[in-house]
C-alpha cells in the first residue's frame, strides 16, 4: 500500500479520529492557541530551505520534541511530553531532520494534536533521516486513516526504527493490515506500544502472527486494547509454549 493511497488530507485533519467531532473541534482551538507557522514558511520547511541554528537546537531541546545523542543528555528528554508542541520547533525538527543531523536518535511528539501540513512533513522527513530510531506519537489520537500513512510511508523506506510508541491513538482496526506490513518490513523492531486502543479480537488476530514471527521484537504492549477473555487465553496458552519469549505479549 503506498502512502498517497490513504488519502490523507493536507489540511483539517488534525491529530483525531475522523469521526471525532469532538476531537476536531478541539484541535482547533488549540492549534490557533499554538503559534502558527503560514503556509508560506510550511512550504520553505518542505523544500528544504529553512535555516538551522544553535537558536534552534535549543527550541527543539526545550519544547522535549528530541532527545540529544551525546555524552550529556542522551535520552534524557525522550519522556518530556509537551502538548503544545509549538509550530515553530516542528518546523525545526523537519529541517534539522531533513539536514540529516546525527544527533537527533528520539522524536517524541507525545500528546500533540497535529494538523494535516504538519504531520505529512514530520513523516516524510523521519522517512529521510536514517539516526531518528525511536518514535513516540503516545496520545496524539491520530486516528487509522493517520496511522496507516504514517506505517505505509515507513515500510515503503524501509526506514529503521527500534521503538514506536502509538498508545491512545484512537485506532479502532482499520489500520491493521498497514501495522502488519510494517512488522514484516521492520525488523529492527525491539517494541511496539498499542496500549489504549480498540483493536479488540479482530485486530490481535491481525497482528499475531506477524509479532509471533517478528525476529527481534521484545514487546508488544496491548493493554486496554479491548481483548476478550478468549485472546487473553491464547496469549497465556502460548506463553507456555514459548517460555523464552513469555514476556512478548503485555495483557
Amino acid at each position: 500500500m503506498n502512502p498517497e493511497d490513504i488519502g490523507l488530507p493536507v489540511t483539517a485533519l488534525g491529530a483525531m479520529s475522523l469521526n471525532d467531532q469532538g476531537a476536531s473541534t478541539k484541535a482547533d482551538s488549540l492549534n490557533q492557541a499554538v503559534p502558527s507557522l503560514g503556509n508560506d514558511l510550511m512550504n520553505r520547511i518542505l523544500r528544504g530551505s529553512a535555516s538551522s541554528t544553535l537558536a534552534d537546537q535549543k527550541i527543539l531541546i526545550r519544547s522535549g520534541l528530541v532527545s540529544v545523542n551525546t555524552s550529556e543528555r542522551s535520552r534524557a528528554l525522550l519522556a518530556a511530553a509537551n502538548p503544545l508542541i509549538s509550530s515553530k520547533a516542528l518546523a525545526i525538527l523537519c529541517v534539522r531532520l531533513d539536514q540529516q543531523d546525527e544527533t537527533i536518535t528520539h522524536i517524541n511528539c507525545s500528546a500533540h494534536l497535529f494538523n494535516g501540513v504538519e504531520f505529512k512533513a514530520l513523516v516524510q522527513s523521519l522517512c529521510n533521516h536514517a539516526k531518528s530510531t525511536a518514535i513516540d506519537f503516545n496520545a496524539c489520537h491520530l486516528g487509522d486513516r493517520a496511522v496507516a500513512y504514517l506505517l505505509c510511508a515507513f515500510t515503503k523506506e524501509r526506514k529503521i526504527i527500534h521503538q514506536l510508541k502509538l498508545r491512545a491513538n484512537s485506532l479502532a482496526g482499520q489500520s491493521i493490515a498497514a501495522l502488519r506490513n510494517f512488522l514484516e518490513a521492520t525488523p529492527a523492531l525491539t517494541h511496539l506500544d498499542l496500549r489504549y486502543n480498540n483493536l479488540g479480537d479482530v485486530g490481535f488476530d491481525g497482528l499475531r502472527a506477524a509479532v509471533v514471527l517478528h525476529p527481534n521484537l521484545k514487546r508488544v504492549q496491548l493493554t486496554y486494547c479491548g481483548l476478550s477473555a478468549h485472546s487473553v487465553i491464547e496469549i497465556d496458552i502460548w506463553r507456555h509454549s514459548n517460555p523464552e519469549r513469555q514476556h512478548l505479549f503485555e495483557v
